[in-house]
């Protein structure tokens, strides 16, 4: 948005949008721009972003969209060099004919589909939410909330592996040297983040840590303290679904009270704008009224009401990280009080499609994302890099199975969550906490 903002010379306030898309993934959405001509975007963007953006199915309308506005995503995932592997508990010839090969592999995905849309997943936070780098976001919005604010600018500050060079180099003279203006000097200008709180530090000093926190984007610091709520969600659910039945919703639970699933959890700059929906807490009563999909898990803050037989859990997991999200309505960092928020802790996966497919190079093209990309802009010329081009084309190998997944999840839901399930993985806590 920022890159389309540039070109067509707006802020990227003209813009909105209902809700964000994956990074690192070929996405399609609809965008809103205020007063601008569509002749002139569409000139603009395909003189000079026509590698990477195209627009397109242009209208106009009196109303713009808004974070908020999504009911759900649409996903094509495709899973390559695709095997059995222990999975089916039976041991797997490898010379056995392509065909009947074939005919297992449908049969083992046709069983995992069948499950995934019959008892869907749970709805954990798919493990981006807590960030991809070295050092976890929900560990430094846990030093936020304890204010522990040097700490937290420290692991921001703190060199990692296996990023660019000059990037390193400019970490690890501010570790050694704790040299504000030679590390600015040697900081190269994409690190927008590190500059700036290193700009605050110099005018603050380091005894007003919290300034330069500030000195972050708002979005910045609501996700540092939304993933360590996030992180605590996730457990929770756990403890919920080991002590009570797993199948069904129980005495206990909380639903919301007019079932609309719009209500819930919404994307992440809105969630302490939006009144909270009514929940209740069910009955022995109630129960045979509602099914496990019902059930909704509050993300911990000041407005939630919790479900009273996890009330003492959730006590024993804010006790352990030494913070209370609940009983806190002041704090030196302003985005640490939240509102929290309520989140369907089973997500039921809509129009879940499986195709098996063969394919003899790794780059081969399996997910139409090209062809669809092409469609939007309604132009037949493309400058996309084809997978039938050019030299550093992957060699052909003997074929290899592939599984083509199509999908609808509702909004803030995780499709490596579902993917997960599907195939049957699971994540440790190791893993969460690196």
């Amino acid at each position: 948005i920022s890159q389309i903002a540039r070109v067509v010379r707006r802020t990227p306030k003209t813009f909105a949008f209902a809700g964000t898309k994956d990074r690192r993934a070929v996405t399609f959405q609809r965008v809103s721009a205020f007063d601008v001509d569509h002749g002139r975007l569409k000139s603009a963007v395909r003189k000079c972003l026509n590698r990477t953006v195209k627009v397109g199915s242009f209208e106009y309308k009196p109303e713009g969209l808004r974070l908020g506005d999504l009911t759900g995503n649409k996903f094509t995932v495709v899973l390559r060099n695709v095997s059995l592997g222990a999975a089916s508990g039976d041991e797997v010839d490898v010379k056995q004919q392509e065909q009947q090969e074939n005919m297992m592999i449908q049969e083992t995905v046709q069983k995992a589909v069948e499950a995934i849309r019959k008892k869907g997943f749970i709805n954990y936070f798919g493990l981006q939410r807590f960030g991809t780098g070295q050092v976890p976001t929900w560990q430094i919005g846990l030093r936020i909330l304890k204010k522990d604010y040097n700490t937290a600018i420290g692991m921001l500050l703190m060199p990692r592996k296996h990023e660019k060079k000059d990037a390193e180099t400019a970490r690890k003279l501010f570790r050694d040297t704790g040299d504000i203006e030679k590390t600015l000097r040697e900081m190269p200008k994409f690190m927008h983040l590190e500059a700036s709180l290193l700009k605050a530090l110099r005018e603050y000093g380091s005894s007003q840590a919290v300034q330069a926190l500030i000195r972050i984007p708002r979005s910045m610091r609501l996700m540092y303290i939304h993933s360590f709520q996030s992180y605590m969600w996730n457990q929770i659910v756990s403890v919920r679904l080991n002590k009570f039945d797993a199948d069904k919703a129980v005495s206990g639970d909380l639903v919301l009270v007019n079932g609309d699933e719009n209500d819930v959890e919404g994307e992440e700059e809105e969630e302490d704008l939006r009144a909270l929906p009514k929940v209740k807490v069910l009955s022995e009563e109630d129960v045979a009224n509602y099914t496990i999909f019902d059930v909704v898990v509050p993300t911990l803050g000041t407005d939630v009401e919790l479900p009273p037989h996890l009330a003492e859990e959730y006590k024993k997991i804010q006790d352990g990280f030494g913070v209370d999200l609940i009983n806190t309505t002041k704090h030196s960092f302003s985005e640490a009080v939240v509102t929290g928020s309520y989140r369907k802790m089973l997500c039921k996966v809509q129009e879940f499609e499986c195709e098996v497919l063969k394919y003899t190079r790794d780059d081969e093209n399996l997910a139409d994302a090209e062809s669809r990309f092409e469609k939007v802009s309604q132009d037949s010329t493309s400058n996309l890099p084809s997978s039938d081009d050019g030299p550093e084309n992957s060699a052909a190998t003997a074929p290899k199975c592939a599984l083509k997944l199509r999908f609808t999840l509702p909004s803030s839901s995780y499709a490596t969550q579902a993917v997960r399930e599907l195939m049957k993985q699971t994540v440790g806590r190791r893993q969460i906490d690196k």
